[in-house]
């Protein structure tokens, strides 16, 4: 008897709750975005970039490239929702994975980044060269 009252106790999340929770998410990482593409934007401008290798400028550009695909991605879901369904509450599971591929992207942006600042930091022109010529 307890098991039962127990289960009729659960509150259960309504499927328009879920569906505002995950826009919100998906606003946040919006501006994440944003401001991750105007730092990538601003790297070409920064002295000494085209010092750098031309491998290290591809890598940047393809780090770019996928932030610009990810922030698509992020946005379309809210697009989706405002237009096509016309912020009506459906079960659709497609901008769940929408918004799960833009985090890859994010993922591999990141990934990008951090092959860059590896490359650079272990570079002979890099900064363990001239933190060792400082001293």
């Amino acid at each position: 008897m307890s098991r039962a009252r127990g289960l009729r106790s659960l509150v259960v999340t309504p499927l328009r709750d879920k569906i505002e929770n995950g826009l919100n998410e998906a606003r946040i990482l919006v501006l994440g975005a944003q401001v991750l593409i105007g730092f990538d934007l601003r790297a070409p401008l920064e002295p000494g970039f085209e010092q750098l290798p031309p491998s290290v400028r591809a890598l940047k550009l393809a780090s770019l490239a996928t932030l610009i695909v990810a922030f698509g991605l992020l946005v379309a879901p809210a697009t989706y929702h405002w237009i096509v369904v016309s912020r009506k509450t459906t079960g659709d599971v497609r901008l769940s994975l929408i918004l799960a591929l833009s985090l890859l992207g994010f993922l591999t942006a990141l990934w990008f980044g951090v092959t860059l600042w590896r490359r650079h930091h272990d570079s002979p022109h890099g900064i363990r060269a001239r933190t060792a010529s400082q001293h």
